[in-house]
């Protein structure tokens, strides 16, 4: 992230957006594994909304190639798809986990 700001002003102004909002989401996520990890109240809603605005963000931004990202373009949409399976996964984990807890 700290690489892309400095190369801000040279990209296309949805490509500044698309950046801007992985960081914020960044500290979305972040505030879900905290909130996961002291299991405070609306940690596990927290951390399933961030998983699925990644995987929103990701198809944005990887599958169309809309910023700039470190994958091949030829293995974009493959990368999508496994992200959104991750995001599955992991939500249906986290709500597994809520009920086996309540």
């Amino acid at each position: 992230m700290a690489g892309l700001l400095s190369s801000l002003p040279g990209h296309r102004w949805y490509a500044v957006t698309l950046i801007l909002a992985r960081g914020a989401l960044g500290a979305l996520q972040y505030a879900a594994g905290t909130r996961l990890h002291t299991d405070a109240l609306g940690g596990r809603t927290l951390a399933t909304a961030a998983l699925l605005s990644a995987a929103v963000l990701t198809t944005i931004d990887l599958g169309f190639n809309l910023a700039p990202v470190p994958v091949y373009p030829w293995w974009r949409w493959q990368a999508v798809g496994l992200y959104w399976a991750y995001a599955a996964i992991a939500s249906l984990l986290l709500r597994s986990k809520s009920k086996v807890g309540s």
